[in-house]
């Protein structure tokens, strides 16, 4: 008895629910009449077979069967289909006989982790020491092999917190990540001096469905976004008229923060009479969007003749 198992038209697949077509032909190569001829399929339960299972065959005789099997995704996961078919008979006399095919369709896999991050309400409206941004950080199984935990994202400012739950991803799934984060006076200093915005650079991680590392892409957030630093200043000079030589006029300046992004020192006024005045020493900051904060200096001019 012998038993050939033909491979589907499709070697190959790349996603549950594809359809793999097999073909089967089961052939009494002895000299005797088998009876009782039946076939097996160990992925496959329902065959259909021309003569109709069980069978009498005589020497030579043949027996075709074909089967459709429908791929899941625990077949993408493990990188192919293998399945065994045997054929069994029994002769007039004598031991039952067999025979076994094995076929093997091979899984495209694409193992494929990305990361969306991005700043969530609430969002800050200043950019201000101690203001808090808060993160979100969407992995996606972008490939068609289940991912599973722990999936954990590592980022350059912060500790982000990952749900333990789901324990895995399938394809097209997704889980959000968290984190915060709070604005520092270093920040502050950076970007009033340099321009410098808080620029964090996030990578998220986790594991196929063979405890294999998988990694995604890097994913940035920049925060401020549309900032409008603006300063305001007014001056007032006492006394408002003078009548001799070298009389002493004081100068007050009052700097105020109009913008919504804070102001790191040094804040220096530059008068035309006098030169420059430091109103805000470098390290100090001036905070944004409080009208009642402001900085103030002063000098004094000796009145000439001119």
């Amino acid at each position: 008895l012998s038993l050939h198992d033909a491979l589907p038209i499709y070697t190959s697949f790349n996603a549950i629910g594809a359809s793999l077509d097999y073909t089967y032909l089961v052939k009494n190569t002895g000299n005797v009449t088998l009876t009782n001829v039946g076939l097996t399929d160990d992925r496959i339960a329902t065959l259909t077979c021309t003569p109709t299972l069980p069978a009498t065959l005589l020497p030579d005789a043949t027996i075709s069967c074909t089967a459709s099997y429908s791929t899941l995704q625990s077949d993408v996961d493990a990188g192919g289909v293998t399945n065994i078919a045997t054929a069994t008979g029994t002769p007039l006399t004598g031991p039952a006989v067999d025979d076994s095919d094995t076929q093997t369709v091979v899984a495209v896999r694409d193992v494929s982790m990305t990361l969306a991050k991005d700043i969530v309400a609430p969002i800050p409206g200043t950019f201000n020491p101690g203001d808090v941004l808060h993160y979100e950080y969407t992995i996606k199984n972008d490939g068609n092999v289940t991912l599973k935990q722990p999936f954990t994202v590592d980022d350059n400012l912060t500790t982000v917190t990952c749900p333990v739950t789901p324990p895995q991803l399938l394809p097209t799934e997704e889980l959000v990540c968290t984190a915060s984060y709070s604005i520092t006076a270093t920040d502050v200093a950076n970007y009033s001096l340099y321009g410098t915005a808080v620029i964090n650079v996030a990578t998220a991680h986790g594991l196929d469905a063979n405890d294999k590392d998988v990694d995604s892409n890097a994913d940035t957030a920049t925060f401020p976004l549309g900032s409008s630093p603006d300063l305001e200043i007014t001056k007032v000079g006492a006394p408002t008229t003078y009548d001799d030589i070298d009389q002493s006029i004081g100068y007050t300046y009052v700097v105020y923060n109009r913008g919504n992004t804070a102001i790191a020192g040094p804040i220096v006024v530059h008068d035309d009479k006098l030169g420059d005045i430091t109103c805000l020493a470098e390290g100090d900051i001036l905070l944004a969007d409080d009208p009642d904060l402001s900085v103030t200096c002063s000098a004094t001019y000796a009145a000439t003749t001119q």
